[in-house]
């Protein structure tokens, strides 16, 4: 199997010219393609997955806007992504989560349902750049609130950016298959305020004198709490180094098939409460993580640590890995191909293969 891999070129999909971004664990890679993800681990909660839709998890949803230290959770995250035409996709997400909060509570159950909606709306080859927007419905309602699943439903349009090296001069050769990607957006919650409401039942007992009777009344109370929905900018971002690129555009080191199709990368991703932030804070929340990827011709497998940025975004290190088919190169005739053949009016030149030859 090895040898027939390192005959073949792969045609994955995510190609601007001679660079090819992979999907990233934490941060949504700039194409949209035809895939399917699962991402599991331990750690974070709104760390896993693009979730926010981002799979990656740019809403509200899963607290990733929240104020307080989220429970640690053991969860995977699925999603599908579907082009329309050469450049709209909609993809298609959900995950499940077991926590295991301080002092020993447990729950487990769906996050919210999420929808995404993206626009590949400029590719530039020859500059390795290319630009997509979209739009992230985390649909209310739709998970279990044992585990954060919000009542109401979180909008979050987004814009998403890819960036390679290889235009710099070959003096500076071993820079240009850095790489970066980034995306920026806003969730806007459509609910202002969540009110939650609670019945208390007192009893207050009444002795007798000589203790030879007793009685009671029961109070009943109903308390309402007020939680105010921030809108939060969230964003995101990755540098990586890609062997595959190194060895098929700058120079081959001769270095074993497993090294030459890895990419080293860091992620990183945020959110800030902006408005609306009377009851959560303004307290910004995020996670570094370092990993890797591992680039096969029908798939690939990526593994990263989760590193909180502050005791608002967890209190101990995590990790996660992915398992992501390119079901464009597996299924290139059927379920793998646009279901409208649209001609790229924003592309200039075409892209190409990547090659481990």
């Amino acid at each position: 199997m090895a040898a027939l891999l390192a005959a073949s070129p792969a045609f994955a999909h995510c190609f601007v010219g001679a660079r090819f971004f992979p999907s990233t664990l934490a941060v949504h890679d700039p194409c949209v393609n035809d895939e399917l993800s699962f991402i599991g681990g331990s750690g974070l909660g709104a760390a896993h997955g693009h979730g926010g839709g981002d799979g990656h998890g740019d809403g509200h949803g899963g607290g990733g806007s929240g104020a307080t230290s989220p429970p640690r959770d053991y969860g995977i995250v699925g999603e599908w992504q579907k082009r329309i035409t050469q450049d709209f996709a909609v993809s298609v997400e959900s995950g499940w989560t077991r926590l295991h909060a301080i002092g020993g509570s447990r729950a487990s159950g769906w996050h919210n349902f999420e929808t995404s909606f993206q626009y590949q709306f400029l590719t530039a080859p020859e500059a390795e750049f290319v630009v997509k927007a979209g739009l992230s419905v985390e649909w209310g309602a739709t998970g279990n609130r044992s585990v954060g699943a919000e009542r109401f439903t979180s909008l979050t349009p987004m814009i998403y950016f890819g960036k390679g090296f290889g235009d710099l001069p070959d003096s500076v050769g071993f820079l240009r298959p850095f790489a970066v990607t980034g995306q920026f957006g806003y969730s806007v919650p459509t609910w202002r305020r969540t009110v939650t409401s609670t019945l208390h039942v007192e009893e207050e007992h009444h002795e007798e004198e000589h203790h030879e009777e007793e009685g009671g009344e029961q109070h009943i109370e109903l308390h309402h709490e007020v939680g105010r929905n921030p809108y939060a900018f969230v964003w995101g971002g990755t540098v990586q180094y890609s062997l595959p690129y190194l060895k098929a555009q700058v120079i081959d080191l001769e270095l074993p098939d497993f090294i030459n199709r890895l990419t080293p990368l860091v992620e990183a991703k945020f959110a800030q409460p902006f408005t609306n932030t009377l009851t959560s804070g303004r307290q910004l929340v995020g996670t570094v993580n370092p990993g890797v990827i591992w680039t096969g011709q029908y798939f690939q497998l990526g593994a990263e640590a989760i590193i909180p940025i502050n005791r608002a975004s967890g209190k101990s290190v995590g990790w996660m890995l992915q398992l992501h088919f390119y079901l464009d190169d597996i299924f290139p005739t059927t379920i793998g191909r646009p279901i409208i053949q649209a001609v790229l009016p924003t592309t200039i030149g075409s892209p190409t293969s990547l090659s481990f030859q």
